[in-house]
C-alpha cells in the first residue's frame, strides 16, 4: 500500500471513530458526572471528536504538505471553523428543523476542514518547480540500478556493467524521479 493510500484509509477510519469516541466520552462524562447537563456533554464530546479527527489528519499529512505561511494561517483558519461548528448544534428551542441542520454542523465542519485542507495544502506544478535544485548526492542515491543497486551516474550507456541489466534513458528519469519525490514526501 502507498504512503497517499495508507493516509486515506486513516481518513475513512476516522468515521467510525469519531462515532465510538463520541459515545465513548458521553458515557465517561455522564459516570464521572461531569459536564452538567446531557447537552453540554454532548457539546464536549463533539469538541473533543473534532479535535481529534483534525489531530489526526494533520498528523497524518504533514510529511506531505510543503509549509508555507499561507498554508499554515488557512490551515488554521479551518481547523477555527471546524472546532466552532459543533457549538452550532446546541439546543434551537424554535424549530425541529433548525435543530437537525445544527445537529450536522459537526459533519459539516470536518467536511469543510478535509476538502479545504486537500486544497489549501495541493501543490501547483510552479510550486513542486520551485523547490530548489536536486542535490548531487540525492541524484547519486536515486540513480541506481534497480537489481543490484550498482550506481549508474557517468555511464555512457544504460546498461549496468554489475549484473547486465538495460533500460531506457526514460525508464531510469522516471525511477530516479519517482524515488526522489518519495524521499522528500513531495
Amino acid at each position: 500500500m502507498s504512503p497517499d493510500a495508507a493516509r486515506l484509509t486513516i481518513g475513512l477510519a476516522l468515521v467510525p471513530l469519531c462515532l465510538g469516541l463520541t459515545l465513548f466520552t458521553v458515557v465517561t462524562l455522564e459516570f464521572l458526572d461531569i459536564g452538567g447537563n446531557t447537552d453540554w456533554r454532548f457539546l464536549i464530546a463533539l469538541e473533543v471528536v473534532t479535535l481529534t479527527a483534525l489531530l489526526t489528519w494533520l498528523l497524518a499529512w504533514r510529511g506531505r504538505v510543503r509549509w508555507t505561511r499561507p498554508r499554515i494561517w488557512m490551515t488554521a483558519l479551518l481547523a477555527g471553523v471546524a472546532l466552532v461548528a459543533p457549538i452550532a448544534g446546541l439546543p434551537y428551542p424554535a424549530s425541529s428543523h433548525l435543530q437537525t441542520l445544527g445537529d450536522m454542523t459537526i459533519l459539516l465542519g470536518l467536511s469543510i476542514w478535509m476538502i479545504g485542507t486537500a486544497l489549501v495544502w495541493r501543490d501547483n506544478k510552479s510550486a513542486a518547480r520551485s523547490a530548489g535544485p536536486i542535490s548531487q548526492d540525492e541524484l547519486q542515491s536515486a540513480i541506481r540500478c534497480p537489481t543490484c543497486d550498482y550506481p549508474l551516474i557517468g555511464l555512457r550507456q544504460v546498461v549496468c556493467p554489475e549484473c547486465g541489466w538495460t533500460a531506457t534513458v526514460d525508464e531510469v528519469v522516471r525511477r530516479a524521479i519517482d524515488q526522489i519525490t518519495e524521499t522528500q514526501g513531495v
